[in-house]
């Protein structure tokens, strides 16, 4: 009769090696999860996912900051074309911006009998304030025609004051006083701007 450890014995060769990948196994499971290897695969895990989302923050601010520097970039040249073009300097704007009022005021049936020009310097935006002062004689829709047209031109002018009185006895004729201004780069900053 043979004893049953024989059988396991006289097998040997197949279970053995079995038994010994078992235990391997088992003990490198036991060492990563339960031992510090396994603590240190979380930590990493961890951080590998603090790492990502730092990431995907940084490409969103990359975006921000690429569009805030194209709108800065923007920006920059339209005000160097504002400050060369539209409000040139004294000396290349001046004399067009005094003809286009004179102009837009015969065309409204006023015409200016005399012209101030007070001026401002308004250091701090490198500009200019020029105001021209004048008075006309015309009816209400005279001036209305005016202010119409100074409204819907190109040039860079404002309507700042406008005075009313009767002209003498005649009722529809009105004294009217204005007010007008327009900025001109300052020619020291338009100059070293331009040098820039």
């Amino acid at each position: 009769m043979k004893h049953p450890g024989d059988v396991w014995r006289k097998h040997l060769w197949l279970w053995l090696p079995a038994l010994i990948f078992f235990s391997l196994n088992l003990l490198t499971w036991s060492y990563y999860h339960l031992g510090d290897f396994g603590n240190q695969v979380s930590q990493m895990e961890k951080r590998l996912e603090s790492l990502k989302e730092q990431a995907a923050k940084l490409s969103v601010e990359e975006s921000e900051g690429a569009t805030l520097i194209e709108r800065a970039a923007t920006n920059r040249t339209r005000i160097e074309t504002l400050y060369g073009q539209r409000l040139a300097t004294q000396s290349e704007r001046l004399t067009s911006v005094i003809a286009e009022v004179r102009d837009l005021a015969r065309k409204a049936g006023l015409e200016p009998s005399s012209v101030s020009y007070p001026e401002q310097t308004l250091k701090s935006f490198g500009l200019e304030r020029k105001e021209f002062v004048f008075s006309v004689t015309g009816t209400y829709s005279d001036l209305r025609k005016l202010i119409n047209s100074l409204d819907l031109t190109d040039t860079f002018i404002s309507l700042d004051e406008v005075g009313l009185s009767q002209d003498g006895g005649n009722s529809t004729r009105l004294q009217i006083s204005l007010r007008l201004s327009t900025l001109f780069a300052a020619e020291e900053d338009y100059e070293n701007g331009d040098e820039a």
